[in-house]
């Protein structure tokens, strides 16, 4: 069972070597292996170099990658509307990130928890 859904960030910075991100990623995957967002692997992989494609590849294998299913579609569109009424502008893909750990009953793992207001999502 996955409990817990890696932003991009959090991915970028571990192969950046980031201590923190290192730490965090390598405890959580001596759990289980976490789940990711299609967008996820997106975002992460449009700027990997051609040296560290293998590297990122063999990355990506070991993680649950979920899809955007309609559900967490309707969830993301929900969360950009109820902000924008309060004068508040979320990305496209981070919203679609957090209706995924939502949906999912996942615990995000961001360095970004600002690009995160949604009561309803778990960080950490």
């Amino acid at each position: 069972m996955t409990t817990y859904l890696l932003d991009s960030d959090i991915i970028i910075n571990y192969f950046a070597k980031n201590q923190e991100a290192v730490a965090i990623i390598e405890q959580i995957g001596q759990l289980e292996a976490p789940g990711v967002s299609v967008l996820s692997v997106i975002e992460v992989k449009i700027g990997v170099k051609d040296a560290q494609v293998a590297k990122v590849d063999k990355f990506f294998n070991a993680l649950k990658i979920i899809p955007v299913m309609e559900e967490t579609a309707k969830l993301a569109i929900e969360f950009i509307r109820s902000f924008s009424k309060k004068g508040k502008v979320l990305h496209l893909v981070d919203s679609c990130i957090a209706a995924t750990a939502v949906t999912h009953d996942l615990i995000l793992v961001t360095g970004n928890k600002k690009d995160y207001p949604m009561k309803e999502l778990r960080l950490l």
